[in-house]
């Protein structure tokens, strides 16, 4: 699937809404500070997928949920889709360029789900490097969290799981330090 990414200017009215939203939804001792903002433009068959699964699931609502994950990339520069990697074991890009995967979801014994929070601090947990073997990247500090609009969501916990890719879009990623 072709997809690519904007990286929104900090002068930009989407930037300034997704950054507020994030930042006042974050509840953490430390507010976080946003580096960037990269909207996500899904390929058309993807959201003709999604939008086809929304059709069909009309009582259900839609939620904008929070997913964290891994990275193996300089996320500290990516500003383009030329820019995303290609290792396997880099959330961010893979989400990126395909959306999220239930093959590399982790199972909770009942299945694999992909899981999402209603809050970026509590998907912050699941944010981090995860560099390959010989890579080294100075953007540690750094993490990434979706916003995605999800639906047929069940609650679990203080999460919610989703088991079926089609039911998710991804539309922004935040890249911030804390």
């Amino acid at each position: 699937m072709n997809s690519s990414i904007t990286h929104l200017t900090t002068s930009s009215p989407e930037y300034n809404s997704v950054s507020a939203n994030f930042k006042s939804q974050f509840q953490h001792s430390t507010s976080p500070k946003i580096h960037s903002v990269l909207k996500i433009n899904m390929s058309n068959q993807f959201m003709n997928r999604f939008e086809n699964f929304k059709k069909q699931r009309k009582n259900c609502s839609k939620l904008q949920l929070y997913h964290g994950t891994k990275y193996s990339c300089n996320i500290k520069d990516l500003k383009s889709t030329e820019m995303l990697c290609s290792h396997f074991r880099c959330g961010v890009c893979g989400i990126i360029k395909n959306g999220p995967k239930l093959t590399m979801a982790n199972s909770n014994g009942n299945g694999r789900f992909i899981w999402f929070a209603p809050f970026p601090h509590v998907s912050h947990g699941y944010t981090g490097t995860n560099s390959a073997p010989g890579q080294v990247y100075t953007t540690s500090k750094f993490a990434a969290i979706f916003m995605m609009d999800v639906i047929d969501a069940t609650p679990f916990q203080s999460c919610y799981i989703v088991g079926n890719e089609e039911a998710i879009l991804p539309k922004y990623l935040v890249v911030y330090e804390i």
